[in-house]
């Protein structure tokens, strides 16, 4: 039950970012849990929140960079990021390489 649950949180969350990042207690929410329990399910499956989200963020941004002509900015904004450089620097930390370059490698 608590995969199911994270697995249904990874596919929700992009579409909530270009609004803003929900918060635990928003996600808990439209879980239909409360947040201890929200929690729990991802301390189980060795996850927090804050990886969650990270895991939303990223998958959403390499998707536009992938499949849109959208400018990186945008796409950091569109991602949950209100700071290009953090954008950045979250990307790389994840993949190894910057927004750019991932772009130019996938096309």
């Amino acid at each position: 039950f608590g995969d199911d649950i994270i697995s249904a949180l990874k596919l929700m969350l992009p579409s909530y970012l270009e609004d803003g990042v929900p918060t635990v207690a928003e996600v808990a929410e439209m879980a239909e849990i409360s947040v201890r329990s929200l929690q729990r399910k991802l301390s189980g499956a060795g996850l927090s929140y804050s990886d969650l989200l990270g895991a939303a963020r990223f998958e959403n941004a390499a998707r536009l960079l992938r499949d849109s002509d959208a400018k990186i900015i945008e796409i950091a904004f569109s991602s949950g990021y209100t700071d290009p450089a953090h954008f950045t620097r979250a990307f790389r930390r994840i993949s190894g390489i910057t927004p750019r370059e991932y772009r130019d490698q996938s096309r």
